[in-house]
């Protein structure tokens, strides 16, 4: 496989690993008090606490266990 290539598959792994999870946590922990809001209102809110959240928690606990499972 390119390197390019793989390089991509595993920064993509990172990404759903880290979003998965924290997309889930939020929603349902919001879900209560923003059931009744449009769509992107919805959005927004969940965008604004899930952004700061990936960057200093999931990101970096993703790329920790990615590295480990991969061995890279």
């Amino acid at each position: 496989m390119n390197h390019r290539v793989k390089g991509f598959f595993i920064l993509s792994l990172i990404g759903m690993v880290a979003l998965y999870p924290s997309l889930l946590i939020v929603s349902i922990v919001l879900d209560p008090y923003i059931k009744d809001f449009t769509l992107p209102t919805v959005v927004l809110i969940e965008s604004i606490i899930i952004a700061p959240i990936l960057q200093v928690i999931a990101l970096p606990l993703a790329h920790n266990f990615i590295k480990r499972i991969t061995g890279l």
